[in-house]
């Protein structure tokens, strides 16, 4: 069950850093701004301030990721996440992973929920407020 709640934990990370990209790239960590290419930091800066001022979106993401099996056997997962944010208020993250399991998150302006077809798992809680507000 754990496993199951730390999924979506990542899931809604994932999301709210799409979203929040000039929120969080304004904000420099002093400790590692030695370590940050500036150019990488310019380009992600510029890809914040284009999706901010686009008022609406949509981006279909396909990832792949390898899980490494206590035999040694690397097992190949694949995820489809299509997300559409209309600001400032609404998103919404759909998610299907290569087994066919979909998962869902939404922003409302009012609450954030989330669901789990195979867990049957439905979570939400109030968050009045602007996407912006909801990640800061």
């Amino acid at each position: 069950m754990r496993a199951k709640i730390a999924g979506f934990a990542v899931l809604l990370m994932a999301a709210l850093l799409l979203v929040a990209g000039t929120v969080l790239a304004a904000k420099k960590d002093k400790t590692a701004a030695g370590k940050i290419d500036e150019k990488s930091m310019s380009i992600l800066r510029n890809m914040g301030a284009f999706l901010a001022k686009a008022g609406q979106f949509t981006v279909k993401v396909h990832t792949s990721y390898d899980v490494i099996q206590e035999s040694g056997q690397e097992v190949e997962f694949e995820e489809i996440m299509k997300y559409a944010v209309s600001r400032p208020d609404r998103m919404r993250i759909d998610v299907q992973e290569s087994d066919g399991n979909k998962r869902v998150v939404v922003f409302d302006g009012k609450n954030l929920s989330a669901y789990g077809e195979r867990q049957h798992v439905y979570a939400s809680t109030e968050l009045p407020g602007t996407l912006d507000n909801a990640i800061i």
